[in-house]
């Protein structure tokens, strides 16, 4: 149809030709730097994601164009695959409309949760806030950025006013919310939830949704109990492992269990880009002895920190199965010209910059 045609004459930002793209329209992949062939999924032969190459099995049941099938019979067969046989394109990134993206991960339950990691494009923010711009904490104009989180939520069919958002502080705060806090820090910042890195839920159609220029989503997911969370880790929170602390509050709340969890670990700086000073050395290695050598790596006179793979081991410390644990292997700083960057931002001599979101609902049922 017109939309598998349209694919071929995409244009991406230059600092994601590296990366495969998934569209989702038909479940096509696009590969390589140039101008690529188009390829059903089921027929990539090779897949470049998060700067690694990775062999991608001819038949996968994992594919985004299995949406086909329930997303119960997907989440059932990713437990059971092992984690070699996993689909290396979990995380792919979608067209909604003319230049306008999302991040997914194709392993959560489509008739369980909507969710999403917003870009930087097709906003209406200015620099150094362009475009898409979806913090209102950070200077930006606040009617710009009211208009931009519409633009977000109408692209998930989503109200903007029942999204629920805290006061981001590098903590390990996690807060439960419900029906009495739908629309707290939607429209204005002064309502936010207060002095919190972490939220979960099990209401229905509550849209929670943080921000970021460089830490790190975590998306987490239960759906035998149908309950849901999302936290911010930075370094502090990540050493503070409030991804682990996240999923404690969800099993006081919902019974969730760890084993039972389907865990995104969305882009954020990567170990390419986050060198780190003496503190956040000493940290690390109080707070992950046995894990020093993969986590702090030494380059050209410099310590830099993987905060991802952090994550994902404290994660899997507290039993969540790493074949349950996607992370999207993708870093802002790098890919700035598609997501805020803090430390990209600092380079170019900017101060400031906008941020993306990432927000996730349970879907009525």
């Amino acid at each position: 149809g017109k939309k598998k045609n349209a694919i071929g004459s995409l244009r991406f930002p230059p600092t994601l030709f590296d990366a495969a793209l998934v569209c989702g329209l038909g479940g096509f992949a696009l590969t390589g730097g140039k101008k690529s062939r188009r390829q059903p999924m089921g027929g990539v032969s090779r897949l470049r994601v998060g700067g690694r190459d990775h062999k991608a099995p001819k038949a996968n049941p994992i594919c985004i164009n299995a949406v086909r099938v329930s997303g119960w019979e997907i989440r059932n067969a990713i437990r059971k695959m092992p984690s070699e046989r996993r689909d290396p394109m979990s995380y792919y990134i979608s067209q909604i409309r003319k230049n306008f993206w999302h991040g997914k991960f194709s392993t959560f339950p489509d008739d369980l949760v909507v969710h999403a990691v917003s870009t930087r494009l097709s906003g209406v923010s200015q620099s150094p806030f362009d475009s898409l711009n979806l913090a209102l904490h950070v200077g930006d104009e606040p009617s710009h950025v009211l208009t931009n989180r519409t633009y977000f939520a109408k692209s998930l069919d989503i109200n903007e006013r029942d999204i629920v958002t805290p006061n981001q502080v590098h903590g390990d705060r996690v807060m439960h919310v419900g029906e009495s806090d739908r629309g707290r820090g939607a429209l204005s910042y002064d309502d936010s939830i207060k002095e919190t890195d972490a939220l979960i839920t099990d209401t229905p159609n509550l849209p929670l949704m943080l921000c970021f220029a460089d830490c790190v989503p975590i998306f987490l997911v239960d759906p035998v109990n149908c309950a849901i969370g999302l936290a911010h880790a930075g370094w502090k929170g990540t050493v503070k492992k409030i991804a682990a602390k996240t999923l404690d509050a969800m099993s006081n709340a919902f019974g969730t269990q760890p084993s039972e969890c389907l865990i995104g670990i969305g882009p954020s700086i990567g170990a390419c880009c986050y060198d780190v000073g003496e503190n956040v050395e000493v940290e690390c290695k109080k707070i992950f002895p046995e894990h020093v050598d993969e986590l702090l790596i030494n380059r050209e006179g410099k310590v830099y920190f993987d905060l991802q793979r952090a994550n994902e081991i404290s994660l899997s410390e507290v039993g969540v199965p790493i074949e349950n644990i996607d992370i999207a292997h993708e870093c802002t700083c790098c890919k700035s010209g598609w997501y805020f960057s803090y430390r990209a931002a600092r380079k170019a001599g900017h101060n400031e910059t906008g941020r993306i979101a990432a927000l996730i609902s349970i879907r009525d049922y």
